[in-house]
């Protein structure tokens, strides 16, 4: 009856002189059972597609053995069927699960991210050797019942976070903190933050993500503070009372401050572009002797040129010169 449910048969139907070469999907799998059966104890087991009465195919399990004459040449075979269609199932899909684990097991491990799993309550259940060289824990450390809680460089902060975090029903969360090494060394770090929630909604599980972006917040303090002195150098520039000027050393004027302007005829807004630094000396001519004495010095020099206004007056003006190499 088995056997009948296995294949499609009603528990009426003739079955005697069926050919039962029809139930084998594939030809090759009855050669190699046949191949088995040759041997010493005629015994054969097979795992091979069949096909049902209906056409459709599964999945069997066949261990056969044979009887055979006087002669050795084979006369009858008794077989058991399993269908083996669910087991195999679960067996691809226990494969498919142990080859996923283990992708994710070596990026765990080698990834260059720090990845952590921690309790609620910051208890770190699993730490990548990324995560535990960033803290400063052993690579083989045995970390259950360390707590990552107080490895902000300001305690508040975790607090703050997980707030925010709960605020946003624990879904996927980035954000720029301070943390603690082991040693009491702070770090800035990315962290990239999600929660598993239990059935009322508390977390139960945190996925951290952690980059040290130490380095990155340097250049980003050097950067702020560059502009700052640049825009501290500019606002000093343009209130001091004194002439500033930058040309090229053809002369073509570069910048020039609102007290240059003022002293040599300029609007404040007007393009200087087009102009030379040689229309401001009464002759023209002197200018280079001017740049010769700065390039033989090497250095700052203070001299006087006699020069001239937009508007044709002349007067006599002291320069402090440099040249910026």
């Amino acid at each position: 009856a088995a056997w009948r449910r296995m294949y499609g048969y009603g528990a009426t139907d003739a079955v005697a002189g069926i050919d039962a070469a029809g139930f084998w999907a594939d030809s090759s799998d009855r050669a190699r059972m046949f191949d088995q059966l040759a041997g010493e104890d005629h015994a054969a087991e097979v795992e091979a597609l069949r096909n049902r009465r209906d056409g459709t195919k599964f999945l069997a399990e066949l261990h056969t053995r044979g009887t055979v004459d006087a002669d050795g040449k084979l006369q009858k075979l008794r077989s058991i069927h399993l269908d083996i269609t669910d087991r195999k199932r679960r067996e691809e899909l226990a494969a498919a699960r142990h080859a996923a684990e283990a992708k994710y097991s070596t990026m765990f491990d080698t990834m260059p991210v720090g990845v952590m799993e921690t309790g609620p309550d910051g208890s770190i259940i699993a730490a990548n050797p990324a995560a535990r060289r960033m803290f400063g824990f052993g690579e083989n450390e045995d970390l259950s019942g360390v707590s990552i809680a107080d490895r902000y460089a300001d305690p508040a902060d975790r607090a703050r976070i997980f707030a925010e975090h709960m605020r946003a029903g624990g879904k996927p969360m980035s954000f720029e903190v301070r943390r603690r090494r082991r040693d009491g060394s702070v770090f800035w770090a990315e962290q990239h933050v999600s929660a598993d929630l239990d059935a009322g909604g508390r977390p139960a599980l945190l996925h951290s993500a952690i980059v040290d972006i130490t380095d990155r917040k340097l250049r980003e303090e050097q950067e702020a503070a560059a502009r700052a002195m640049e825009a501290g150098y500019r606002a000093l520039v343009d209130e001091i009372p004194v002439g500033i000027l930058e040309t090229t050393p053809d002369g073509d004027i570069l910048t020039a401050n609102p007290a240059w302007r003022r002293m040599y005829g300029f609007a404040a807004g007007e393009d200087l572009s087009a102009h030379n630094v040689r229309e401001i000396y009464a002759d023209p001519g002197t200018r280079d002797g001017r740049l010769a004495e700065l390039r033989r010095a090497n250095a700052p020099v203070k001299i006087e040129i006699h020069a001239r206004r937009r508007d044709g007056a002349e007067f006599w003006a002291e320069v402090h010169a440099s040249a910026i190499l």
